[in-house]
């Protein structure tokens, strides 16, 4: 028999690790359902960029600290990446257009050795702006040609170039992505033609490469936007040639600005960046296209965060990087993952102080790095979840919140508001240590509420310790790491492992549920 302190101490290990619901409180129940699959999660899903010129980037691979934690962080890098991309001549880096205005000009053979030394998969991006003419002087004026209807072939010729030589030094390139938001200059007919010709120059050059063609999903046309995404993709799909594609890549920002409503208190713009999470329009639109026109081409949304304009901020955008910015990536993450995307790059990787996963030199220093609160809210997903993605189902959660979406730069007819419950879960089996794998969210950002977990039907391992992480429930809504780089981190508890527990989580928090499993899943 165990002595009466060692049973105060279980007790007390009971209490911490799981709750029970107040009197009269059915808290929501959670299934999980580990014989319905619904996707495999590819071991390089998630990924980063960066610019030329990102000289933290560069100082980061100087610093073991920093490479280490990038190597957990991403199995893709994205280069030149994004508008940076369409200012860079690959044979001639010094002559790129460097709008950081600095001295740092990486090089394809560059990022080729990081990739190898951080096992990560190299994806470059060709220029779909301008090309460098041959034999002009190291000066980006006089060395660019702007691509127009009449040198689209040497363009292309140009990026081919470019193919062939990575392909005589073996740097092993698989995937080339073909320019960066086209949409701005084109409409889809006219990049559908480019990509044609680019794509077919290309696999000439070698026909063992994967191309990524651009995509646009946004239902709105601003200044530039000359077509709206579902005019632009057909018109797109009207113009390629779809078997020289091999996946569509897409931009996704998000924000909480609705019409006639600029300055919101940080709990409405949340609650309607969650709504629109919920609601994912964009995403469903884009895997209903791909499913409806039977294409074969893979989803990769190779930049998306949260991005506002403010004419106070850095670099005219908010900054964020809170509690509310995390629990609105995670949730995005595991909804795109739910909808069959393929792969995932938040932009960025490290740099922009508004967008980085990972700090390097903003607010520390590269052999002290730290995560940003999306940026660990996002390993939620990256270093902590499970390959098999399998269905989740709810009872008793049923939409209690409802949250203004309109935007201002939408059409009357979209939705004016959308309801959505307090919390949302995703599951993965997870072969490497024997665990299911659950990540909760409450989405409810004043209350702490119960979940019960029913794990019937699923083979427990008798005895274990599920472990729960808790991200952003012990702070305010508004808190981050900038000033104070563990202000936000990941709390560990312990609750004993049965089929129907009950979990405590707290408001506007991200959590992980690690369940030991008696059987190896498949």
């Amino acid at each position: 028999m165990k002595d009466p302190q060692h049973r105060i101490v279980l007790f007390f290990f009971i209490l911490v690790g799981c709750s029970f619901p107040a009197a009269g409180e059915e808290p929501a129940e959670l299934r999980v359902h580990p014989d319905q699959t619904l996707r495999l999660i590819s071991p390089r899903c998630f990924g980063g960029g960066t610019e030329f010129s990102n000289r933290y980037f560069e100082l980061a691979m100087k610093h073991p600290q920093s490479r280490e934690l990038i190597t957990e962080t991403v199995g893709f890098l994205r280069f030149p990446h994004g508008t940076s991309g369409q200012h860079y001549f690959w044979d001639d880096p010094e002559s790129s257009y460097n709008r950081r205005k600095n001295p740092l000009f990486m090089t394809p053979g560059y990022i080729v050795g990081i990739c190898r030394k951080l096992k990560l998969q190299p994806v470059f991006q060709v220029n779909t702006y301008q090309y460098r003419r041959s034999g002009a002087a190291k000066d980006f004026e006089e060395s660019k040609v702007l691509l127009a209807p009449g040198n689209v072939q040497e363009a292309a010729q140009y990026a081919a170039n470019w193919v062939r030589a990575c392909r005589e030094k073996k740097y092993n390139i698989r995937w080339w992505e073909i320019g960066n938001e086209d949409w701005v200059y084109w409409n889809g007919y006219q990049y559908g033609a480019i990509a044609n010709a680019y794509a077919r120059a290309m696999k000439q050059s070698d026909p063992s490469i994967r191309i990524l063609l651009q995509g646009k999903t946004d239902t709105w046309k601003g200044k530039f936007q000359r077509t709206c995404g579902p005019e632009w993709m057909r018109q797109l799909l009207e113009a390629v040639d779809r078997e020289l594609f091999d996946a569509v890549s897409v931009h996704l920002y998000l924000n909480g600005t609705i019409v006639g409503a600029d300055k919101r208190p940080l709990p409405d713009e949340t609650a309607t960046m969650l709504a629109r999470v919920d609601l994912a329009q964009r995403e469903r639109f884009l895997r209903d296209f791909i499913r409806k026109n039977n294409l074969k081409w893979e989803i990769w949304i190779t930049e998306f965060n949260y991005a506002k304009r403010d004419p106070d901020g850095v670099g005219g955008l908010r900054l964020m990087q809170n509690v509310a910015h995390g629990l609105v990536v995670a949730d995005w993450v595991g909804r795109m993952l739910e909808l069959g995307v393929d792969r995932l790059a938040p932009h960025d990787l490290t740099g922009h102080p508004c967008f980085e996963q990972i700090d390097i030199g903003k607010w520390t220093t590269p052999d002290k790095p730290h995560y940003t609160v999306p940026g660990l809210a996002l390993t939620a997903f990256g270093r902590h979840f499970g390959r098999r993605m399998v269905k989740v189902s709810w009872r008793n959660n049923p939409p209690r919140f409802t949250s203004e979406i309109s935007d201002p730069k939408y059409p009357t007819k979209q939705k004016d508001k959308h309801e959505y419950p307090a919390f949302s879960a995703y599951a993965a089996l997870r072969k490497k240590d024997n665990t299911l794998r659950i990540v909760l969210m409450n989405r409810d950002l004043e209350k702490q509420g119960s979940v019960r977990l029913n794990l019937a039907g699923i083979s427990l391992q008798v005895g274990a310790v599920m472990e729960i992480m808790e991200l952003g429930g012990d702070v305010p809504l508004d808190a981050t790491n900038i000033q104070q780089a563990n202000r936000v981190a990941w709390r560990h508890r312990r609750c004993p492992t049965t089929e129907n527990p009950i979990i405590k989580i707290q408001p506007h928090s991200v959590n992980i549920i690690k369940i030991p499993l008696e059987d190896d899943p498949k």
